[in-house]
């Protein structure tokens, strides 16, 4: 046994020993942001905090100075379109991970079916294809 492989499958595996030092809910998990692809071609300039509205690029920059992870952000709410994982909910949330060239991200697999049909409706509204986009949306 190998104790210094990667993991075989990371949306499958469940940190066996307890090396991770993030703290999940059940059925949250951790990716790398690159394997998350958008569901939008815009997003919302202003990202909400606890402390109010942000500029994103603010809270991409105070993610790179290590004054906040993205890691402590509600999970992302995603969808598995034949094996690509899509955003259904947290479309901003991602685009601070990629931009701030963060490793991890939480998220939680949607199952539930009215939530899947809505996903599917916003991605053509959105002129979409199902698998979404890996490229960052811009703010408007």
């Amino acid at each position: 046994m190998n104790l210094y492989q990667y993991a075989p499958n990371g949306l499958t595996w469940i940190d066996p020993w307890g090396l991770t030092t993030e703290k999940l809910n059940p059925n949250e998990i951790l990716v790398n942001p690159k394997d998350v692809n958008f569901s939008q071609k815009t997003i919302n300039s202003a990202f909400d905090t606890p402390e109010g509205k942000r500029n994103i690029q603010s809270v991409v920059n105070d993610v790179r100075k290590g004054n906040v992870r993205v890691t402590d952000f509600p999970a992302i709410r995603v969808v598995d379109v034949k094996g690509q994982l899509v955003v259904r909910d947290g479309n901003s949330r991602l685009a601070i991970a990629r931009n701030a060239k963060a490793k991890q991200i939480k998220i939680v697999i949607e199952t539930n079916i009215n939530e899947l049909k809505d996903f599917k409706r916003r991605l053509w509204r959105n002129n979409m294809p199902n698998t979404g986009t890996s490229k960052v949306p811009t703010c408007k």
